[in-house]
């Protein structure tokens, strides 16, 4: 690495994913990269505080640090570095060691400029710390916050959403905080939006993500895993008309009967004039069913895995009306299937 870096000091990325990359190595490797503005070591768990500590403090320049699943580090790797990286603007501590007292580091120093921000699985960070930075963040376009037991507060969570109104990929799960009000905050003041992950919300409704999807124009992606009180009701909107979609289904039924009586026999004039009849019926109702237009036009894809109640018929009939425009997850994380009921001839030859 000391060679590579040594012939190519011009060098403004460096990913890392070693786990035994050792601290000599990567600080031999850093003092070389003067410009270096983009620095990721996921993974690299053989690192140690010291030695970030060290790293980040030649490597002023940086603009986006991942240094997600490097276990060992602690408060030391940041606390006399961080405040020097005036340009960083993308920081994931995920799966780190680090307190509040990093977070508060973060608040007073760097976070200001922040478009990126991970401390998930963080388990000895709280509330304080975070609601620390949600209120000095105001140009947040990425924010995770993954955890087993989520510290973050619905007051710190409105925080984030409010003062960062740039949001376009929010991920917080497994917060008992976020419920159908929180979502609300979410549809009403995060316009840009197109990513969202609520997985584990227990608390979450119909309610809450029919709000989302009314004013979400913009999303694109959400994984809603877990949660179990949501039913397949706001995914039914996505059709312009239901009751005409439940209307064409009685029809197929009457058309497969009629198909059966045409095995039977019955008399041509008969099965002939009813076939017709039903052709155009058919015909009318299908131009009648689509995609709404207003409703989530943006929405391609849903992840809803272990989610309970959630009607797996439904969901193959919607993908079936938008012609591959939407994708659903299922409980068992299989991507559903559309049922496609196309014109089914009738008349005998």
């Amino acid at each position: 690495m000391h060679i590579f870096s040594s012939h190519n000091p011009d060098l403004q990325e460096l990913h890392v994913t070693w786990a035994d990359l050792p601290d000599p190595a990567l600080l031999a490797c850093t003092k070389n990269l003067r410009g270096l503005l983009n620095l990721s070591l996921v993974g690299c768990s053989s690192l140690s505080s010291q030695g970030i500590s060290s790293v980040l403090a030649t490597s002023t320049s940086l603009a986006h640090l991942n240094l997600k699943g490097v276990p060992f580090l602690d408060d030391s790797a940041f606390s006399q570095s961080i405040s020097k990286l005036l340009e960083l603007k993308s920081i994931s501590v995920a799966e780190n060691e680090i307190t509040d007292e990093t977070l508060w580091i973060i608040s007073r120093s760097v976070a200001p400029n922040l478009t990126h921000f991970d401390p998930s699985w963080c388990d000895d960070v709280t509330d304080e710390g975070l609601s620390a930075v949600a209120k000095a963040t105001t140009h947040l376009e990425i924010l995770t916050l993954r955890f087993d037991i989520n510290p973050v507060s619905t007051t710190t969570a409105r925080t984030f959403i409010t003062n960062n109104r740039g949001l376009r990929h929010l991920t917080i799960t497994c917060c008992d905080g976020f419920t159908d009000d929180t979502v609300g905050v979410v549809a009403s003041h995060l316009p840009s939006l197109e990513y969202l992950d609520l997985s584990w919300n227990i608390y979450i409704t119909d309610l809450g993500i029919t709000t989302l999807l009314h004013s979400g124009v913009n999303i694109k992606n959400i994984v809603a895993s877990g949660l179990k009180q949501i039913t397949s009701e706001p995914f039914v909107k996505l059709i312009n008309d239901w009751q005409v979609w439940k209307q064409y289904q009685t029809h197929i039924r009457r058309v497969l009967d009629l198909q059966f009586r045409l095995l039977d026999e019955e008399s041509d004039a008969e099965v002939d004039r009813e076939s017709k009849q039903m052709e155009e019926e058919e015909l009318c109702l299908l131009a009648n069913v689509y995609r709404s237009t207003v409703y989530a036009p943006s929405l391609r894809s849903v992840n809803l895995e272990y989610c309970d109640l959630v009607d797996e018929h439904h969901l193959e009939n919607i993908v079936g009306i938008c012609h591959g425009s939407i994708a659903f997850k299922d409980y068992y994380s299989q991507v559903v299937k559309p049922v496609l009921l196309p014109l089914l001839p009738l008349h005998r030859e």
